[in-house]
C-alpha cells in the first residue's frame, strides 16, 4: 500500500473508507475525495506514507496519550519490553520527500487531557494493550516497541504513556507499519521521562522526516501527572 504509486492516466486508491481519485487535467493533476478537491503540479507518481497521528483535523497537538488496557507492575530496578498499537495517518505526497497534498486519518481521532486543566496538555487519545510479543496489525496501525524501566527502589504500576509523537519515526514495508522504539524511565510512583529513538527495523523503509522542523525539545517528555 505505502510508497510510490504511478498515476498513469488516472489513479484510484482506497484508504480505509475513503476513496481517493487522481486524474490528469492538462499539465496538472486533480485530487478528489470526500470534502477535498484540489489541483496540484504532478509528475508520473504520487507517494503514500504513514504519518504520526497528530495532523488531523489540523496540526494542533504534538503528543499521543496511550491508555493501557492492561496495567503493568514493575519491580525496583527492573524493566519490561513489549509493544503497543499506535494509529497512523496517511499522507499523500506529490514527490518522494515533500509536497504534501492531503493527510487522512482512517481511524477517527479522539483527544484527551493529560494533567490538570491549568497546566496539562491535550493529546491524541489511544487505548491499547501492552503486548509482550510483536502482533499482526492492519495498514493503519504501527506496531510500536516500548521499553519501560523502573529506576526507583519501589514497585510501580504503569497505566498510561504520553509520547512526543511529532518526533516518532515511522517505517513501512508494503502495508506493514512499524514505529521507532519508545523508552519510558519511571522516576517515581507518579512521574516518568519518555523519549523516542531513531533506529529502523530491518527490511523497512523510513518515512521522510518532513515534520522535523518542530522544536528539538519535543523528542523527550516528562510525565508529571501520573503514570
Amino acid at each position: 500500500m505505502y510508497g510510490q504509486r504511478d498515476i498513469g492516466k488516472g489513479l484510484e486508491i482506497e484508504v480505509g473508507e475513503e476513496k481517493v481519485r487522481i486524474t490528469r487535467v492538462g499539465d496538472l493533476c486533480r485530487y478528489e475525495r470526500s470534502g477535498v478537491d484540489k489541483l496540484f503540479t504532478c509528475g508520473d507518481s504520487v507517494y503514500l506514507y504513514p504519518l504520526p497521528p497528530v495532523n488531523v483535523p489540523v496540526r494542533m497537538f504534538n503528543h499521543v496519550y496511550f491508555k493501557l488496557e492492561n496495567s503493568i507492575a514493575i519491580g525496583p530496578d527492573e524493566e519490561v519490553e513489549g509493544f503497543i498499537a499506535m494509529p497512523v495517518e496517511v499522507g499523500v505526497f506529490a514527490s518522494s520527500e515533500e509536497g504534501v497534498i492531503d493527510i487522512m486519518s482512517p481511524k477517527p481521532p479522539k483527544y484527551a487531557l493529560y494533567g490538570s486543566p491549568e497546566q496539562g496538555l491535550i493529546g491524541r487519545y489511544v487505548r491499547t494493550r501492552f503486548y509482550k510479543s510483536r502482533f499482526d496489525a492492519d495498514p493503519f496501525t504501527a506496531v510500536t516497541p516500548v521499553v519501560i524501566a523502573n529506576t526507583t527502589d519501589n514497585w510501580v504500576e504503569v497505566t498510561r504513556i504520553v509520547v512526543p509523537a511529532a518526533r516518532i519515526r515511522l517505517y513501512y514495508r508494503d502495508s506493514n507499519v512499524r514505529a521507532a522504539r519508545i523508552n519510558m524511565n519511571v522516576t517515581s510512583h507518579a512521574t516518568a521521562t519518555v523519549s523516542v529513538t531513531d533506529k529502523a527495523p530491518r527490511g523497512y523503509v523510513g518515512v521522510p522526516p518532513y515534520r522535523q522542523e518542530v522544536a528539538l525539545g519535543l523528542g523527550r517528555f516528562t510525565m508529571e501527572w501520573g503514570i
